[in-house]
């Protein structure tokens, strides 16, 4: 299949100058620039998406080891409770056991 071609000669050189391919090149140079502007701009939407995420993940690690802090805190003051409770309830058996026998 053969191509139109339009050629333009030069007046001052008479160099012919073909206007299909400079057409060609100034198309391909705007679509690469336009390509290039829209691949920056989805990578930047990608690092602020991204960074959004590793923010999220940073506040729910620290969520989580305040929770198991407090939880952990939470037990142990139950325990000691317990144990105080129970060491109470054992020194009223002792003094019955003594006043009784």
């Amino acid at each position: 299949m053969e191509q139109n071609s339009e050629k333009v000669t030069c007046p001052n050189c008479g160099y012919e100058i073909d206007v299909n391919e400079i057409l060609y090149h100034q198309l391909e140079e705007k679509l690469k620039k336009e390509f290039n502007a829209k691949l920056a701009e989805q990578k930047k939407d990608l690092k602020e998406k991204e960074d959004a995420i590793d923010k999220q993940r940073g506040e729910t690690k620290n969520n989580s080891i305040q929770f198991r802090q407090k939880l952990s805190l939470g037990l142990n003051t139950i325990c000691k409770r317990q144990k105080k409770n129970s060491n109470a309830k054992c020194g009223l058996k002792r003094k019955r056991n003594n006043l009784s026998g």
